[in-house]
């Protein structure tokens, strides 16, 4: 299956997804950190389904949840990447919502400041 597909789901993302991404965006600093488009794919399906990553503190872990369902809210998932040579980077997936704080067109890939 081809990734560029529209509503394209790893299969290891379990569940259905819970939120639509709108607009992705993706920072000048992930574009030139060298992590694949498929490592960036598979953090947005991860984030699209509720699997905030290993990097997000338990107070932004219950604020996704409850922005997830009905309470409205941005949704941030961090995740780490180790390139071959052993970098390492951490990355956010930000979800936006817009003024009627129960739409969502907006989501930011970036690198996090603590890299």
């Amino acid at each position: 299956m081809d990734t560029d597909e529209p509503g394209y789901v790893y299969e290891d993302a379990p569940g259905k997804r819970l939120f639509p991404l709108g607009n992705v965006y993706i920072t000048r600093s992930i574009a030139e950190s060298g992590i694949p488009h498929e490592v960036i794919a598979e953090f947005l399906a991860h984030h699209q389904h509720g699997l905030w990553g290993d990097d997000i503190s338990d107070e932004d872990s219950i604020a996704n949840n409850c922005a997830t369902h009905g309470g409205g809210g941005r949704v941030l998932s961090a995740f780490r990447w180790t390139d071959p040579r052993g970098d390492e980077y951490r990355v956010h997936v930000v979800t936006e919502v817009e003024v009627d704080e129960r739409t969502r067109h907006t989501t930011t890939v970036r690198l996090s400041l603590g890299r």
